[in-house]
C-alpha cells in the first residue's frame, strides 16, 4: 500500500506542475547522458502521462508487490522498485533517439514478473520443471503480452524490465536458495501411507 500511495502522491504533484516543470522530470537520452541529469532516472519511472496510464501500471504493480512482499519480504520489492527502476530506464533510453521521453513504471512491473517467474521455476518443486516452465510461460503470455500495440507504449522498457527481473531473480535465488528451500512447505497425501 505504501508503494501505491507513493505512486499516487508523486503523480498528483506531477500533474499539477506547469508543463515547463514537467519536462524537467521526464527522462530522455540527451538529458540523462549528455547533460548528466541522472536524477531523472530516479523520478521518471514513477510519473505517468495521465490517470489511465497510471492505473494500467498501478494495478499490476499492486498485485505483484503483494506477492513479492508476501513471499520474499520488503528487500526484493524495494530493490526492484528503486535501483533497478533506474537501471531499466537507463538501458531503455540508450535505445531511443536523444529527445524521446520515457515515463512510467511498466518496466518495473515487467521486472517484477520476471523475478517472480524465475523464483517460481526454481522454488515450487511439486511439479516437474517442464510443467512449471509451461505454466510460467502461459502466465507470461496471458498477462504480459499486449493485445494491441500503441505507439506511445515503450515495449523496449517492457523487454528490458523483464530481462532485468529474470536476472535479478537468478541472482536472488543463487544468494538465498538455502533459505528459500528451507521455507518450502510440502503437503503430504494422508492416504498414501508415507
Amino acid at each position: 500500500m505504501i508503494c501505491l500511495l507513493f505512486l499516487m502522491l508523486v503523480n498528483s504533484v506531477f500533474w499539477k506542475l506547469d508543463p515547463v516543470w514537467r519536462q524537467k522530470v521526464v527522462a530522455t537520452q540527451s538529458s540523462v547522458f549528455a547533460q548528466g541529469e541522472i536524477g531523472r532516472l530516479l523520478i521518471s519511472p514513477y510519473v505517468h502521462s495521465d490517470l489511465k496510464h497510471l492505473m494500467a501500471n498501478a494495478s499490476m504493480f499492486f498485485v505483484l508487490a503483494i506477492f513479492i512482499y508476501g513471499y520474499f519480504g520488503a528487500a526484493p520489492l524495494l530493490i526492484l522498485s528503486f535501483p533497478l527502476a533506474a537501471v531499466i530506464e537507463a538501458v531503455t533510453l540508450k535505445s531511443y533517439p536523444p529527445d524521446v521521453g520515457l515515463l512510467g513504471i511498466s518496466g518495473v512491473v515487467y521486472a517484477m514478473c520476471g523475478f517472480w517467474l524465475v523464483l517460481y521455476l526454481f522454488i515450487d518443486r511439486r511439479r516437474s520443471f517442464w510443467k512449471r516452465l509451461l505454466r510460467g510461460m502461459g502466465f507470461t503470455f496471458a498477462v504480459l503480452l499486449p493485445t494491441t500495440f500503441e505507439p506511445q507504449v515503450s515495449y523496449t522498457a517492457h523487454a528490458v524490465g523483464f530481462a532485468v527481473g529474470l536476472l535479478y531473480g537468478l541472482i536472488h535465488f543463487a544468494i538465498y536458495h538455502q533459505a528459500l528451500r528451507a521455507a518450502e512447505v510440502f503437503e503430504l497425501d494422508e492416504g498414501s501411507g508415507d
